[in-house]
This record gives C-alpha cells, sequence and structure tokens, in this order.
C-alpha cells in the first residue's frame, strides 16, 4: 500500500467515524437564524435526543431574557403557558406524542421549562418548544441559553453549541437635509428672522 493510498484511507477513516458519532450526539436547533428587533415571531426550538433517553421529569428548560416595567419593550416577551393568544405563549409537544408539562418561573419570569410526564424519549427522537411574541428591540445576537436533564432528579446541563439568533436593527428613515438654496433652506438659517 502507497503512503497516498494509506494517508486518504486513514482520512476517510476517521471522516466516516466522526460521522457515525456525530449521528449519536444530542442536538439543539431553532427554527430562525436572524429577526428584525422588536418583531412578532414564532419560533420553534428542537431538541433531538442522543444516545441518553430523556425519560420522566427530564426534558430542557430555556431562558429568554424578560424584563419589568420601563425596561419592558427592550427585551423578549415574558413566557407564558395560559393564553395562546396573547404574547409569550410557550407551547411544548414530543415528535413520539408522549405528554408533556409546561410550566415559566424565575424572578422575572423568563425561564421556560417543558420536560416529561412519563413515557420516555428515545435516540433521534425530538422535544419542539414554540416561543410566540416579540423578540428583543436591542439589535445584538441572542443566544439560547439552554439546559438539559435527562430525568426527575437529575442534574441540569448546559446544551453544546447552542444556537444564536441574530438581531438586526430595524429598517429606519435617514433625515435628509434640504437642497442648498432652497426655499426651505432659507427659512431656517436664522429663526429670529433676519
Amino acid at each position: 500500500m502507497s503512503v497516498k493510498t494509506f494517508t486518504f484511507s486513514l482520512i476517510f477513516g476517521i471522516l466516516s467515524y466522526s460521522a457515525a458519532a456525530q449521528k449519536n450526539l444530542p442536538k439543539f436547533e431553532v427554527s430562525i437564524d436572524k429577526a428584525i428587533a422588536g418583531s412578532l415571531q414564532e419560533i420553534t426550538f428542537t431538541y433531538t435526543v442522543g444516545e441518553e433517553k430523556i425519560i420522566h421529569g427530564g426534558g430542557i428548560r430555556m431562558e429568554y431574557p424578560v424584563a419589568y416595567a420601563e425596561t419592558e419593550f427592550l427585551y423578549w416577551n415574558r413566557p407564558q403557558t395560559h393564553e395562546s393568544g396573547l404574547l409569550g405563549y410557550v407551547s411544548g409537544e414530543t415528535s413520539s406524542g408522549e405528554e408533556v408539562l409546561l410550566s415559566s418561573y424565575g424572578i422575572a419570569g423568563g425561564i421556560f421549562q417543558c420536560t416529561l410526564k412519563e413515557g420516555e424519549l428515545k435516540k433521534g427522537e425530538k422535544l419542539y418548544v414554540r416561543y410566540k411574541g416579540l423578540v428583543q428591540s436591542l439589535a445584538r445576537d441572542f443566544m439560547v441559553r439552554a439546559q438539559v436533564r435527562t430525568g426527575m432528579g437529575e442534574d441540569w446541563h448546559d446544551v453544546e453549541n447552542p444556537p444564536r439568533i441574530k438581531i438586526l436593527p430595524q429598517a429606519g428613515e435617514v433625515p435628509q437635509a434640504p437642497p442648498m438654496g432652497s426655499e426651505t433652506e432659507a427659512k431656517t438659517k436664522d429663526p429670529r428672522g433676519t
């Protein structure tokens, strides 16, 4: 076997092993990669189970940057599970039809949790969380902070390589100065009229 053939075989083997290993890893994705600041969005967060299954009490929790009182317009709507027609509504379901429990909590109410009521999710099955509300009005990236646990009483662990949503500035009008020598410019030169 030549060095060239050996090198090719080695590289191909490593890539094949890496691809197979990645199929067994859990995956966390988001349905959008960008949004306009302050816009109404319906976003689906999808967690795909890896080798370690999720059982009763296991699931995912996420934290949205929410605010209160005078800063409320700057951040995401507070997650709520009671009224689907209101902003901040969050829901959850699984690809296998297992029933989930939903809750939101935290000092500002920005943490949303979706756990299995019973049953289990096996490798490749999915847990969906949907959010409908306004995204932050600050034009900066939002890293989806999420944690997963495999069952009731287990520790929560950060999701590896969390997705980001790029929050883009709203379109705006740039004020234009009146053309030089126009009647409007002449009226605005001296406010005293002299």
